[in-house]
């Protein structure tokens, strides 16, 4: 019987966020096919996680206003069953919400913090970066 898909959606691999969606992955294995897609914006998936278990998909870091003509090849990339959104980022969850919109796919958000404590001094850009 095929397993249900669950595709991870994190705002960056280069970083340690990643470790959070790398977690959830793991919980999440033993009953689904797990996937974690997201942008890097070191262009390198953060090292603790380089030689994961898990399939990581490594997705070029874009800002606006390039990143909108990229969408449709990362909306494509985003195949699971269910999507499972780390921190309510425009890159994780604004690309899941996107997902949605065309294709009915759920979409869990899982936020461990308070994210507008780190946002508060930030300008507009990265706010919704």
């Amino acid at each position: 019987m095929k397993r249900p898909r669950v595709t991870i959606l994190n705002h960056d691999i280069s970083g340690n966020s990643l470790g959070r969606a790398y977690i959830l992955g793991k919980m999440l294995s033993e009953y689904f096919d797990v996937k974690i897609i997201g942008p890097s914006k070191k262009g390198e998936i953060w090292k603790p996680c380089m030689n994961s278990d898990i399939r990581i998909v490594k997705l070029p870091y874009y800002r606006f206003p390039a990143l909108l003509f990229k969408l449709p090849g990362i909306l494509k990339e985003i195949d699971g069953d269910v999507i499972y959104a780390v921190k309510p980022k425009l890159s994780s969850f604004g690309f899941g919400l996107l997902k949605k919109a065309v294709s009915k796919t759920p979409v869990i958000l899982d936020i461990d913090d308070w994210e507008m404590g780190f946002l508060i001094k930030r300008g507009i850009l990265g706010k919704i970066s």
